[in-house]
Parts: C-alpha cells; structure tokens; sequence
C-alpha cells in the first residue's frame, strides 16, 4: 500500500486555514443573498448571471478546498512511497566514439552495436534509474545528465555519432563520468525515483579498450575510487581485431585490450565483460542492473503545483462564465 510523507510537514499548519475559507465563503454568500432580495425580477437577474441567485455555490467552494490542498502539498514536498523494482545504482553509459570503434568485427560496427545495445538497456530498464550518456575520444562529451525520461535518452542515442578524429582518453572519461554522477545528489530532481538508502553510482564503459591519448587511466581510476563510483567494462569485439569500416585504410587492424579493461574494473568494484556480438552486449547489461523489489519514491510537488494552476484557470474561466455576478 502507498505511503506519503513530506519533505517539509512544516507547511501543512496552512490546512488550518480552510475552516476560514469555509466560513468566509458563507459570509460571502449571505452578503451576496442580502444584495440580491433587493431585486424583485429574480429571473432576469439568472439569465445575465447563467446561474440561480442565491444559489449556494457549493461547487465553487469545494473546487477552491482544492486549490488549497493542493498548493499546500506541493510546498510540504509530498512524497508517495511504494513497493516495486527499481536499481540500486544511478548510471552512466560511457560509449567510446573514436575512430577505432569503426572496426566491423561486431554488425555492422563496433559503435553501432554499443549504441543500440545501450537503446535496449534504456528501454529494459525504464524509469527504475537514473541514466546519463557520456561519449569520448581525445575528450569526453556529456550528451544528456541522468534523467529517468526513456524518450530523452533514446533521442540522444540516436543522435550520436563516431568522432573520426582523435585517439581514446580512458580516463577523462571515467573522471566526467563520476562527475556526472556525483551532481545528481546536488540536483535534488522533482521527478526522479529515489530508494529509501541512497543510490549507488556507476560507470558502465563501452569501448574497444585501447587508450591511446590524454589522462592516465590510473588517474580517472583513482578517481572513481576516491568519489566511491563503480565502473563496469564491457569489451567491444574481438581480440583477434577487425579492420576499420568506412574508412580508406589498408592493413591497419584494432584490438580489444582485455587486460586494461578488466584492471579498471576490478580496481572500482566493478565487473568486465567480453562482448563479441551484440546479444553478450546485451546480457552484460541484465547483469550489470540487477534489479531488486523494494520501497521507492516518487516526489509529486511540483506535479501538485501544476494542478493548482489549472484549478485556479478552470476556477476564473467558471466565475466569467457560469458563476459570472453583475456589477
């Protein structure tokens, strides 16, 4: 069963003030009713008003009984717990986009099968996480912050493309990444699900594992450890290697470094995978999510604040129309 609680209870002493709204509606009303006897041509005065007289307007005050709460909710910071399967972790996919994830061992490259693996993982895993997308080569770019928005996520995937200049800087991007990560404790987003023991952070690395330029490995691992960030290394192809696709280029082979790849992962906490084909890519992200049953929140503050607000406009469109008095 749904529990709720709120971030900040201390705005919920404002429910007192509905018993004065009540009794000021009703004051209200019986001062209209004195004006209106006033008037002997009742019927004349409905037709201009499109409403009985000395109707009550029960409808009008209820409607702005919820207003109030739901204003009031909104600055409490309502928060609905509930039971379901969510991640223990908040991740960033790390996708290498160099030129060396060109090669064809894996269909129809090495980039295009990290990328629509990393579709599927986004669509598997929904809004039970936190995502971000990092692509590198000699610099690493942050494509979109963790979000639990699927549309925004496969939008940006889609989007991405191999940079065919530069080498692999491993490291800066195991660094950005951890940085991205740690800025979602800073963010405090409305809508993203939070468990009640905070999320775990983690890399998942995709790339052929050949760092050729910028920061030393070392230096991004230390610094995963030091920021208490899990990286995930997923291999991509084969280490027999593949020549580059698309590209103009004679006798010149890529190869996974599976040594690299699995210290980087060990050193972290994290696990390393071989992937030759798209189904292992695959696979290594069911395992790398491990899903679990447990309380998870959601927090609806400003969902409520967007209610008020179209409250109050269907509130103002009524008091112009149906409930609209005379001068």
């Amino acid at each position: 069963m749904p529990l709720i609680t709120f971030n900040n209870p201390q705005y919920l002493w404002f429910f007192l003030f509905i018993p004065l709204l009540v009794a000021g509606h009703f004051f209200a009303l019986k001062y209209s009713r004195k004006k209106a006897v006033k008037f002997a041509n009742f019927e004349a005065i409905a037709r201009v008003t499109h409403s009985h007289v000395l109707s009550k307007n029960y409808f009008l005050l209820v409607w702005r009984l919820l207003i109030i709460i739901s204003v009031v909710m909104s600055a409490a910071g309502t928060v609905i717990w509930y039971v379901g399967e969510t991640s223990d972790f908040d991740f960033v996919i790390a996708i290498d986009s160099s030129t060396s994830m060109l090669a064809a061992d894996l269909e129809p490259t090495r980039f295009d099968a990290a990328r629509n693996s990393a579709l599927s993982f986004v669509g598997i895993l929904g809004r039970k996480a936190n995502i971000g997308i990092v692509t590198f080569a000699t610099t690493s770019s942050v494509e979109i912050e963790p979000t639990i928005s699927t549309a925004k996520l496969k939008e940006v995937l889609n989007g991405i493309d191999v940079k065919r200049i530069g080498g692999t800087n491993l490291g800066d991007a195991i660094i950005t990444s951890s940085n991205v990560l740690l800025d979602i404790s800073k963010a405090d987003a409305l809508y993203e699900q939070r468990q009640i023991h905070g999320a775990g952070k983690a890399i998942i690395l995709l790339t052929d594992g050949q760092g050729t330029v910028g920061k030393e490995i070392n230096e991004g691992v230390k610094y995963a450890q030091s920021s208490n960030v899990v990286v995930h290394t997923i291999g991509i192809g084969t280490e027999e290697g593949s020549l580059f696709a698309e590209l103009n280029v004679t006798g010149l082979k890529t190869q996974l470094d599976t040594e690299g790849l699995k210290n980087i992962a060990e050193s972290t906490g994290g696990k390393f995978y071989t992937a030759k084909n798209n189904a292992e890519i695959l696979q290594a992200y069911t395992e790398i999510v491990a899903l679990d049953t447990k309380p998870t929140a959601v927090n609806i503050s400003i969902p409520l604040m967007v209610l008020a607000f179209l409250f109050l406009l269907v509130e103002w469109l009524l008091l112009n129309t149906k409930y609209a008095t005379l001068p």
